[in-house]
């Protein structure tokens, strides 16, 4: 597992595309974050059986990691163009 800080800056926010998990903000961000690492992130939406809810995951290297409250939120409002601001998290990667 690999901890990371991710900053989603105001580039980001103007060059995303909403409803796009690989060119939304946050995959913007996660490709600058992890320029290391040659595969596709993204956010995408899954099912967990545990909980019995859908969550948002963020995708490197084709595995999942359940996505912070405020990733999920940004998300939620920037792909119903509701105003977000840049903002910074930390997340857990595979």
């Amino acid at each position: 597992m690999r901890r990371v800080k991710v900053e989603v800056t105001a580039d980001d926010i103007d060059n995303g595309e909403r409803g796009k998990p690989c060119s939304c903000p946050v995959a913007l961000a996660l490709r600058r974050v992890l320029s290391d690492v040659d595969d596709e992130f993204g956010l995408w939406k899954f099912w967990d059986k545990n909980t019995a809810k859908w969550h948002l995951g963020i995708g490197v290297n084709t595995r999942l990691t359940q996505a912070p409250s405020d990733v999920e939120t940004f998300a939620y409002n920037f792909d119903r163009d509701i105003f977000v601001e840049p903002f910074t998290f930390e997340v857990e990667l595979p």
